[in-house]
């Protein structure tokens, strides 16, 4: 199944300030001349949101997920959750997070996982990779911004890419191994 554009552009909301184009680092959204609105060119777009967060008519949207989740409640297999490290900021209203945990469980969810257990099993690797770095300097970050930024714009730079996989795959391969390949898995997270 072929996904839909990360980013998309509703032309009948725009009203062509063109805030999105002045705040677009990589240049992903233009105007073409005798369009009056901009342009998403999402082969471009690293996913960064900027263009989201300052479109004021909200003619700008992000791809949404939420029909992919109800399929994947609906299908009836074993499903496990990982939360983001940052979703406790996201939801700073509950004070007590087992009730988050509760809430996610009531949706069909067996098991609710923490991604910060991965971090920090990834900071060892993270340890053992910069003390014995032969001279070679590495790019550690794991945000897919970053990540698609390079892989786009600075191709030259993908070797110096840390060889380690992100916290969320870290955590995704622990829980096939905990709870078999057939499980299922959602991430829950503040990031587009």
């Amino acid at each position: 199944m072929e996904q839909s554009p990360l980013i998309a552009l509703n032309k009948e909301t725009c009203t062509g300030c063109y805030a999105c184009v002045r705040t677009c680092p990589v240049k992903a959204i233009h105007v073409h001349s005798g369009s009056p609105v901009p342009e998403v060119n999402n082969n471009r777009c690293i996913g960064c949101g900027d263009c989201v967060l300052v479109c004021v008519p909200k003619a700008i949207t992000y791809r949404s997920s939420l029909q992919e989740a109800r399929s994947l409640f609906e299908s009836g297999g074993k499903i496990v959750a990982l939360l983001s490290p940052s979703i406790s900021a996201e939801f700073d209203d509950i004070s007590d997070y087992r009730k988050l945990v509760t809430m996610i469980k009531a949706l069909g969810v067996q098991h609710v996982n923490e991604v910060s257990f991965a971090v920090d099993l990834l900071a060892y690797r993270y340890l053992s990779l910069l003390n014995d770095f032969k001279g070679r300097y590495y790019i550690t970050s794991i945000d897919p911004v970053v990540v698609n930024y390079i892989e786009k714009y600075h191709t030259n730079l993908i070797s110096n890419m840390a060889p380690l996989v992100s916290p969320m795959i870290a955590m995704a391969k622990i829980i096939h191994k905990i709870h078999g390949e057939d499980t299922r898995l959602i991430y829950i997270g503040p990031e587009i």
